[in-house]
């Protein structure tokens, strides 16, 4: 059911669509971004400011857009709401006749053929765990449910049970065969879970939706996920983005003036599990087969939105020396620890 909510100010009309659908059952990191002050600042210009919200990915996602028409607006909604259900059907763990199900089940029988969508999604994912060096990971399935994610448990996991998991983890184990796009597993047990890069390719595949119907001033936000065209809010030089302590929600700890990248944060302050009294958290390192709990945030500035979902989860993992090394290609880390805020590179 869709609710259509019209609001008059002295600015005009705003209109704001909610669409409400089912949610995608699945674990994703957890988002501590905030936009501060985006929607004040509208009425310096006569642009016309709509957006609309729906459920994905277990969490309220929000597409805002300055200028176009209301025919041009809804044409654009409805094909991104489409193309989000669509990535529904491929990547919905919790479904076991979703693609990414199959896949799972079957490709260390046999290679599983992927349709384009997953195929595409995969060899990102393989990308990302290349140049994180395996701090990213999507085979994490089997510790993911080891620890209770996919299906609940009350107890820790002891070491034993720890290794085992981890000898079925392991992107050097999956078997890619890109003349006939099939996936193949070395070892029974093995599933990938996209949790990591899902949100990211979602807002990859909404903001060329977005552009493609000559809209050039949007905001997305999935999950705090933020996908920022390059011209900004009319009447600004930039988007600014404010960072949330994750220990306390009213707090900005800094903000960042953007324009034309995604800005994607990781943390585990928002979802974890209580095991034996212990807090767990959904982030695990694949190299160890322990949940990670080093770091209270961590996020990425990236022109792709893919990229940077993928690269916030690593960083997260993997701390401030894979940030250094990363930030040699260009990216932007800020990385919330116990004793502050780092900025890589220092001079951001």
């Amino acid at each position: 059911m869709e609710k259509v909510h019209f609001c008059n100010t002295s600015l005009g009309k705003k209109l704001i669509m909610k669409k409400k659908s089912g949610h995608f059952r699945w674990i994703v990191p957890t988002i501590l971004v905030l936009v501060v002050g985006l929607l004040l600042h509208y009425r310096l210009s006569k642009a016309v400011c709509r957006e609309f919200v729906f459920a994905a990915f277990h969490t309220e996602c929000k597409v805002t857009v300055w200028g176009g028409s209301k025919r041009e607006f809804d044409a654009m909604q409805k094909d991104i709401l489409g193309a989000i259900q669509e990535l529904h059907a491929y990547f919905n763990l919790y479904d076991p006749e979703s693609e990414l199900s199959l896949l799972n089940a079957s490709a260390h029988k046999k290679p599983y053929s992927c349709c384009n969508t997953l195929w595409e999604c995969i060899l990102d994912a393989r990308e990302g765990w290349h140049i994180t060096d395996g701090a990213f990971d999507p085979t994490i399935g089997p510790l993911m449910k080891l620890w209770g994610y996919h299906n609940k448990r009350d107890t820790l996991p002891t070491e034993q049970e720890i290794q085992e998991a981890l000898s079925k983890v392991g992107f050097d184990k999956v078997v890619l065969n890109e003349e006939n796009r099939t996936v193949s597993f070395q070892r029974p047990g093995m599933a990938l879970d996209l949790g990591g890069i899902a949100k990211g390719y979602a807002c990859k595949v909404a903001s060329s939706i977005v552009q493609a119907h000559d809209f050039d001033r949007y905001l997305l936000d999935f999950g705090g996920n933020l996908c920022l065209s390059e011209k900004p809010i009319p009447g600004r030089e930039a988007f600014e983005v404010g960072i949330r302590d994750p220990q306390n929600a009213k707090k900005i700890i800094t903000t960042v003036s953007v324009r034309g990248v995604t800005v994607a944060t990781s943390g585990n302050y928002e979802r974890s599990r209580v095991i034996e009294g212990r807090k767990v958290g959904h982030i695990m390192d694949p190299r160890t087969g322990m949940p990670c709990d080093f770091l209270p945030s961590a996020t990425a500035i990236c022109k792709n939105p893919t990229l940077a979902d993928i690269l916030s989860t690593a960083i997260f993992v993997g701390g401030e020396p894979l940030a250094r090394k990363l930030a040699k290609d260009g990216h932007r880390f800020l990385l919330v620890t116990e004793n502050g805020l780092i900025r890589i590179p220092d001079d951001d």
